[in-house]
């Protein structure tokens, strides 16, 4: 007997992120596995997942309602319940709490559980903390309630176990995107920058820890910095740091770079250097290693078991120890070799494929029960 899965797809796409990453890429491997599995998508927008055809069997349903609202709670278990689903993917926290079917849930990380900081919103103080109470209650609810939680790394399987009680978790990394599997044997284009630099991206929360990158260029006068970020959020306070450090003509700041562009970036540059101090996989530093540029990451338990041997650590909040190993990059050709070796080892590890099969699984295990 054919099961009817639905898919909350409202976040896919580039403007949302890791998360809009997370949701096209799943996907696009997801619906080219053999099943009686019968999908219906749910998106904002027409221009979301544009490589789903009217001919691909797949049932679109564009519901432009906005997330962490109110609405979101009242409106969206109305949509699902109306296409009769035997199983609803929510790959986020914000699964409404009244709908009463079967539920599997995508918690990407507890970052707001771990980490709240009162400069990380644009909100008024007391506006926030409303908000971040409800949603401390609204995701614990969510997780406990739910028929099945993935998570991408056995960090955030903690994390649930430890902020909500939930010991049921199915772990399944993230992979390297299509457009980055096209550019790893491509020929490697020439870049037009004529200086050495460090690149980075992601966005611009305070958790990020971007702000170091500033204290490096000063340790490092020939330096500079090529960053991409896909939200515009912080960026006008970013904007005023990076001016405040007088650093207008060595940190190169862009918005929105295509994934060509990005690789382009990564192929020339000294290293990708990620001093983030939360994230639930790191799939950027995994990004870069499958192109071949070495990774300088924080030293944080994520990407300990993300990456590996793939990647040089350094104190999350110490400038001087990203200093330190990117010189040692610079100068030890040999060891820059190594990692770049290691990189592309471990990136291959990482799939989305195989993350599509394993989700598959959870689909399966769920639908029998």
């Amino acid at each position: 007997m054919n099961k009817h899965i639905g898919i909350d797809a409202r976040l896919a796409g580039p403007k949302n992120a890791g998360i809009g990453r997370y949701i096209d890429e799943l996907l696009f491997e997801l619906f080219k596995i053999k099943s009686d599995y019968t999908w219906t998508v749910f998106l904002s927008d027409k221009t979301q997942l544009p490589w789903i055809t009217a001919d691909s069997g797949i049932q679109r349903i564009y519901t432009p309602t906005k997330h962490y609202t109110v609405r979101e709670q009242v409106q969206m278990p109305i949509a699902f319940l109306k296409q009769k689903l035997d199983l609803l993917h929510v790959p986020h926290f914000n699964c409404p709490i009244l709908y009463p079917k079967k539920t599997v849930l995508t918690i990407h990380d507890l970052l707001w559980h771990t980490h709240r900081d009162a400069h990380a919103t644009t909100l008024p103080p007391l506006i926030h903390a409303f908000k971040h109470k409800a949603y401390l209650s609204a995701t614990t609810l969510v997780i406990r309630k739910a028929d099945g939680v993935i998570v991408p790394s056995q960090e955030v399987a903690r994390d649930v176990q430890k902020y909500t009680g939930r010991t049921a978790c199915d772990v399944i990394y993230e992979g390297v995107p299509r457009a980055y599997l096209a550019k790893i044997a491509a020929p490697k284009k020439k870049n037009a920058l004529l200086y050495p630099y460090i690149f980075s991206m992601g966005s611009l929360y305070p958790h990020k820890n971007f702000k170091i990158l500033f204290d490096i260029l000063e340790q490092m006068p020939k330096l500079h910095v090529v960053m991409t970020t896909a939200r515009s959020a912080f960026s006008d306070q970013f904007l005023c740091e990076i001016a405040k450090h007088g650093l207008q003509k060595r940190f190169h700041l862009h918005f929105g770079l295509s994934d060509e562009q990005v690789i382009h970036h990564l192929q020339d540059a000294i290293a990708f250097v990620f001093p983030s101090l939360s994230e639930g996989f790191g799939l950027p530093g995994v990004e870069a290693m499958s192109v071949g540029c070495p990774v300088i990451s924080s030293d944080i338990p994520i990407f300990r078991e993300v990456y590996k041997n793939a990647s040089l650590f350094a104190e999350s909040q110490n400038a001087v120890s990203y200093v330190t190993q990117i010189q040692n990059l610079i100068e030890s050709s040999g060891q820059r070799a190594a990692l770049v070796e290691n990189g592309r080892k471990i990136a291959a590890a990482y799939r989305w494929k195989k993350a599509a099969e394993q989700t598959v699984q959870v689909y399966n295990r769920l639908c029998s029960e």
